[in-house]
C-alpha cells in the first residue's frame, strides 16, 4: 500500500475446524489440508495450520512453511505427509494461506510472515494462534501505539503481528481488579479489538485452553461463513471449502459478530452493530464461482456481469458470424458464456492456462513467470477473426498487454477487451492488493480512459463494465458494497485518512 516496508496489503484466506468428539485426531490436521486446498486461490505464497491437542507436550501445534499447500504438505508423497498430519493430531485447528507481496524478497522474510502466528505463555488462555485475512487501515497508528506506549517490539510490518499484540493486551486487561486470574469474557475482547480496529479483519483464534474464537470486522468487508455437520464445526473465508468438508448447510457470519467454540459447543454474539461494505471485487475476481457469500452466489453474479456487459455492447450492429466470444481464464468463463448467448456469438476457449496461478496478485518476478508460461493462444479459434476477450478486470495491464499481443500473433484480426470491472482508479486499503495510484494502468493515460487503454494495449476497443451496472450485477444494494477502489469513497475513518496522505 505505499505505507510500509511490504509496500500492499494482503488478501488471503482463514479456516478452522472443530471436532465434536473433543478427543484429538488425525482427521483434524486432513480437514484442515483439504480446506487450504480449497482455498489455495487465495493465497499462493505459503500456508499453514495449527492445532489445540490437550494431550501434547505442547496445547498448540503450529506448521507452517513458504510454497502452495501441496507442497507444504507435502501430498504428492504419502509417507511425508503422514508424518506431518501425525505431528499436527487435535481436537481442533485453524489455518491460513497467503499470497505473494512485493515485500516478500527472500525465503526467510516470507516464512516469517507465513501464518498461523503463535503467542507462547505459561497460562493456557494467554496462550494462543492467530489467522488473519483483512488489512488494517490503521496499522500506522497502531504499531506506533505499540512500540511507543506499551513498548513492544514487532518483528514484522505485517498486520497479524500487532492484532496479535493487542489481543494480549486485552487478555491481560481482563484479569480481575485483586489479581486473581480468571478467565475473561471472550465477546468482550472482540468488541474492544472491533473498536479498535479501522479497517478489514476476519481473525480466527485457537487457544491453549481449548476456546476457538471467529469474528467479522463491523463492515464484513471480506465473507467468513461457519457451517457445521455431524463431526464438527467449521470456518472459512469462503463457502468452498466447508463444502469440501462435506457442509452442506452454511450461513454467513454477520458484519460485527463473533462466534466461541469449545467443548461445550457454540456460542455466537452480535458485538457490534452490523454494517455493510462488502467488497465488490470478492464477487468479481477472488471468490471462487462454487462459493456463496452475503446471500450471492459468485458464478450467478459473474453470469450476471457478462449479461450486462452484452446489453451495453457499443458493437452489437456489427456483430456476425465472423467475431467470437474469447474468456480469459479463469474467472471471467461465466461473463463470457453469459455474453455471448445474449449476443448470439461463438464461444471459444483459445486462451489456455496451464496452471491455476493468479496474475497481479503476485509479486513483480512472479507475475511475468506467470504470464511468459502459462498462457497459451489456439491460432484456430481467432486466425481472421474479429475476437471479443472477455476478462475480469485491468489492473497494472501487464497481463492484458501480453495476452493481447498473443491473440494479435495468433492471426486475431480485430481484437476487442471488454471488462467485467470498472476502472479501478483508487488503492485499497482494506486488504485487495491493488497499488498506489501512480500504478494504475487508468491513472496514466489522458483523456478518453478506453480509448487510450486500447491505443496502448494495440486493440481496437477497451469497454469498462459501469459501476451501475457492476452493482446491478452481483446483485446487492448500492450502499452494501465497498466501491473505493472505483471512486475513492472509503468507508471508514483512516481509509479516507490514508488516501489524503498518500496524496499529499
Amino acid at each position: 500500500m505505499g505505507l510500509r516496508d511490504e509496500g500492499i496489503g494482503e488478501e488471503c484466506g482463514i479456516f478452522a475446524w472443530y471436532s465434536k468428539s473433543n478427543k484429538p485426531s488425525l482427521e483434524t490436521p486432513r480437514y484442515l489440508i483439504r480446506q487450504a486446498m480449497a482455498l489455495q486461490h487465495r493465497g499462493q505464497e505459503s500456508a499453514g495450520i495449527a492445532v489445540y491437542n490437550p494431550e501434547g507436550r505442547s496445547p498448540i501445534v503450529p506448521y507452517k512453511d513458504v510454497g502452495l499447500v501441496s507442497k507444504v504438505f507435502e501430498v504428492s508423497d504419502s509417507i511425508r505427509s503422514m508424518a506431518i498430519i501425525e505431528k499436527c493430531v487435535g481436537v481442533a485447528g485453524i489455518g491460513h494461506v497467503r499470497y505473494s507481496t512485493s515485500g516478500s524478497k527472500s525465503y526467510d522474510d516470507s516464512r516469517n510472515k507465513a501464518q498461523p502466528f503463535e503467542r507462547r505463555h505459561g497460562r493456557l488462555f494467554k496462550r494462543f494462534a492467530i489467522a488473519f485475512n483483512g488489512n488494517l487501515a490503521n496499522y500506522p497508528e497502531l504499531s506506533s501505539e505499540l512500540m511507543k506506549e506499551h513498548n513492544y517490539w514487532l518483528d514484522t510490518d505485517v498486520d497479524t503481528e500487532v492484532i496479535m499484540h493487542y489481543l494480549a493486551l486485552g487478555l491481560r486487561e481482563d484479569e480481575d481488579i485483586v489479581g486473581r486470574i480468571v478467565k475473561p469474557d471472550m465477546f468482550g475482547i472482540a468488541k474492544r479489538i472491533m473498536r479498535r480496529f479501522d479497517g478489514a479483519f476476519n481473525i480466527l483464534t485457537l487457544f491453549g485452553d481449548g476456546d476457538l474464537m471467529a469474528f467479522r470486522d463491523s463492515n464484513g468487508f471480506h465473507p467468513l461463513v461457519f457451517g457445521e455437520n455431524e463431526e464438527g464445526y467449521a470456518f472459512a473465508s469462503e463457502s468452498t471449502a466447508l463444502e469440501k468438508l462435506g457442509i452442506r448447510q452454511f450461513k454467513d457470519v454477520n458484519p460485527g459478530e463473533a462466534y466461541l467454540v469449545n467443548r461445550f459447543g457454540v456460542q455466537k454474539k452480535q458485538v457490534l452493530d452490523s454494517g455493510k461494505s462488502f467488497c465488490q471485487f470478492e464477487y468479481v475476481y477472488f471468490m471462487k464461482g462454487d462459493s456463496r457469500s452475503d446471500g450471492v452466489y459468485i458464478h450467478e453474479a459473474r453470469e450476471n456481469l457478462g449479461r450486462r456487459l452484452a446489453i451495453s455492447e457499443p458493437f452489437k450492429s456489427k456483430l456476425n458470424e465472423n467475431w467470437v466470444v474469447v474468456p480469459a481464464p479463469w474467472t471471467a468463463i461465466p461473463a463470457a458464456e453469459a455474453y455471448s448467448e445474449y449476443l448470439g456469438l461463438k464461444l471459444r476457449f483459445a486462451i489456455e492456462k496451464s496452471d491455476g496461478l493468479r496474475g497481479f496478485i503476485n509479486g513483480a518476478e512472479e507475475r511475468k513467470r506467470v504470464m511468459s508460461s502459462t498462457y497459451i493462444v489456439h491460432s484456430a479459434d481467432v486466425s481472421g477473426r474479429n475476437v471479443i476477450i472477455i476478462d475480469d478486470s485491468l489492473v497494472r495491464g501487464e497481463t492484458a498487454g501480453q495476452l493481447m499481443s498473443r491473440v494479435r500473433d495468433a492471426g486475431a484480426r480485430e481484437i476487442h477487451l471488454r471488462l467485467t470491472e470498472p476502472v479501478i482508479r483508487y488503492p485499497c486499503f482494506y486488504g485487495i492488493d491493488f497499488p498506489t495510484m501512480g500504478e494504475l494502468l487508468a491513472n496514466n493515460v489522458k483523456g478518453d480512459v478506453e480509448k487510450e487503454i486500447a491505443k496502448r494495449l494495440g486493440i481496437e476497443s477497451v469497454k469498462f463494465q459501469t459501476i451501475d451496472d457492476l452493482v446491478k450485477g452481483i446483485g446487492l444494494p448500492k450502499g452494501d458494497l465497498c466501491l473505493a477502489c472505483l471512486n475513492g469513497e472509503y468507508p471508514t475513518k483512516c481509509g479516507k485518512k490514508r488516501f489524503v496522505e498518500m496524496n499529499g
